[in-house]
């Protein structure tokens, strides 16, 4: 365990409490600002990540669309002509048979 009064490591064993509760202290203080430091480096990266990729979410989002479009008017297309099929059928059926 380091010990910030004797600037040294030391076992904790031999240590009075009020040593032991500064050494933790500093331990902690020393914890929390690696992870302040650790957070805004992430925060950094993320921006990053979001400028570099931007475009190509972007350009997703697009393409995406546009398949969704052309399937919409696939089906549309497809669901006029199996009814204009049925419709064929139907009048194909209620005509009386000539032979």
């Amino acid at each position: 365990m380091f010990f910030p009064k004797r600037n040294a490591y030391g076992a904790s064993s031999i240590a009075g409490n009020e040593e032991k509760l500064e050494a933790l202290q500093n331990e902690f203080d020393n914890v929390k600002k690696k992870l302040d430091d650790d957070l805004g480096e992430a925060a950094s990266l993320e921006k990053k990540v979001k400028v570099r990729t931007l475009g190509y979410e972007m350009r997703a989002k697009e393409v995406i669309g546009e398949k969704l479009r052309k399937l919409s008017s696939s089906w549309t297309l497809l669901k006029k002509n199996l009814s204009a099929s049925v419709l064929c059928r139907s009048k194909n059926n209620s005509q009386p048979h000539t032979r």
